[in-house]
């Protein structure tokens, strides 16, 4: 396929800074002027580029290309060291990368249209923004010392680049929204600066990684194929405010170490400041474009394969604002001490195999303004409040056994005493079970043993002679010990 006008101007446009031209420095004045052949590339970059609404209008050769709009340069060499195309409202369309080394410290070109195959491509920009764009083909080439990448809501496949792992300036990273595949790292704790990461809506597989970097606060691995256990180390992450695993293939249970997330359990994070990060949060039902205020605790377990009894620790961490644990295996009872995270807004848990009476203490959750209960085994009666009366009936379907408001179903006292004395008596039942159990396997024993020395001549007469000589020996040996014990006493 040849070269147009527009795939030329991308080349240029990304050639920058891989060259090994110096910049020149005016000597008049001291003023440092934008360097000649940079301008020039960009120049030709604008003429490939299909600009509808003429926002590049200010991209003039009468004037410098420092002061072009999107365009910054350094101070001292004049050499364009950020190009920020990101449209306010519509982008611009229809150019290609091409393979070539590209070495602009700050790239921004999200938001538009730009497609191709950049596989081949070595970007030595230590910023990377090419989010919401139509690239296809394996990831970029990128520099290890790369500090901020953003490459989601493309269309990339393959695997995450070697060496990944060894990004130790790496501090944002994500990849959402992409067909990506392979295993993650297993161990990212290289990755000491890692603050932000998003796989989600790709097609990761694997387990999760066991050994992840202390300073990590946002991770998103939802929708992709991991499997195995949640690793207890995932929980020494004091920092983490959001952690976000649903719609993956995980088992087993959850891990009681969860209480080990200091930042869901308490306000103090003196030894460390949050940034500000804007991700895909999903609350309340919906799904929201969320920029973090310092504020939020969000723990999303939801649509995998987890088992057993919710640990008491995840009631402990009553910073948190969102719980997901819907559309799992989960069993038991919720405890009473839920009425201490005071914080949540949002609990859903449908989809479960808990049962029991809903604890009364949610009815003081003043902040809670979704609650998602359905296809459970609670039962009782719903308990009297504002708050878990004002949400609507379908929070609480598929309990067959509950009632009272908003449920159509009334609580007569009788169903109420009927049910509750019934699971009292579940212990007593159980005991009687086993009494019964062990009173039918004696009474089977007895009559196996007794029935054939009873049809049987020869067993009988082995037996009696059998018990014959048993008591002869012990006879025996009382005579012996008596004897021993009085000759003794002679002595004395």
């Amino acid at each position: 396929m040849g070269f147009t006008s527009h795939n030329i101007s991308i080349l240029f446009l990304l050639f920058l800074y891989a060259t090994t031209f110096h910049s020149c420095i005016s000597t008049n004045l001291g003023v440092v002027h934008c360097n000649e052949k940079d301008q020039h590339t960009l120049s030709i970059f604008k003429q490939g580029v299909i600009d509808p609404f003429n926002r590049l209008s200010t991209w003039s050769t009468e004037e410098d290309c420092c002061a072009w709009k999107g365009v910054q340069c350094d101070n001292y060499t004049g050499r364009v060291t950020k190009v920020d195309l990101k449209p306010q409202r519509y982008g611009y369309r229809h150019y290609q990368f091409q393979p070539l080394r590209a070495g602009i410290k700050d790239l921004c070109l999200s938001n538009n249209f730009i497609s191709g195959d950049i596989s081949q491509v070595t970007i030595n920009s230590l910023s990377l923004k090419l989010d919401h764009n139509n690239f296809t083909g394996g990831l970029p080439q990128m520099s290890p010392n790369v500090s901020y990448v953003d490459l989601s809501d493309n269309s990339f496949s393959g695997s995450i680049p070697q060496g990944f792992e060894n990004w130790k300036y790496l501090y944002y990273i994500n990849l959402r929204g992409n067909k990506l595949n392979g295993k993650v790292p297993f161990d990212l704790s290289n990755m000491i600066r890692l603050e932000f990461m998003d796989l989600g809506r790709n097609e990761f597989s694997g387990t999760i990684p066991m050994t992840l970097p202390l300073s990590s606060q946002v991770m998103i691995l939802r929708s992709n194929q991991f499997v195995g256990n949640i690793p207890p180390q995932l929980f020494n992450l004091s920092f983490l405010f959001h952690l976000d695993l649903a719609y993956n293939m995980l088992s087993g249970s959850i891990p009681q170490s969860i209480y080990n997330i200091t930042a869901m359990a308490m306000d103090d994070v003196s030894k460390k400041g949050y940034a500000s990060y804007t991700f895909n949060l999903f609350t309340k039902g919906h799904e929201y474009e969320y920029k973090y205020n310092g504020l939020s605790r969000t723990i999303d377990f939801s649509a995998n394969n987890l088992s057993g009894e919710i640990p008491l620790e995840i009631f402990k961490l009553v910073k948190v604002q969102t719980l997901n644990l819907s559309h799992n295996h989960l069993t038991g009872r919720i405890p009473e001490t839920i009425g201490d995270m005071k914080s949540m807004e949002s609990l859903d848990l449908s989809n479960n195999e808990f049962y029991g009476e809903i604890p009364q203490s949610m009815a003081v959750l003043s902040f809670l303004n979704y609650l998602n209960l359905s296809c459970n085994s609670f039962y009782g009666k719903i308990p009297l409040g504002t708050q878990l009366q004002s949400f609507d009936a379908s929070s609480y379907l598929g309990n067959l056994d509950l009632c009272g408001a908003p449920l159509t179903k009334n609580c007569s006292e009788e169903n109420l005493d009927n049910k509750l004395h019934g699971d009292n008596e579940d212990g007593e039942l159980d005991r009687e079970s086993l009494h019964l159990g062990m009173g039918v396997g004696f009474a089977v024993g007895f009559w196996v043993v007794c029935g054939s020395l009873f049809l049987n001549r020869t067993w009988r007469h082995t037996y009696f002679r059998f018990l014959n000589h048993v008591a002869h020996r012990l006879h025996v040996v009382a005579a012996l010990n008596f004897g021993e014990i009085s000759y003794q006493k002679k002595l004395w």
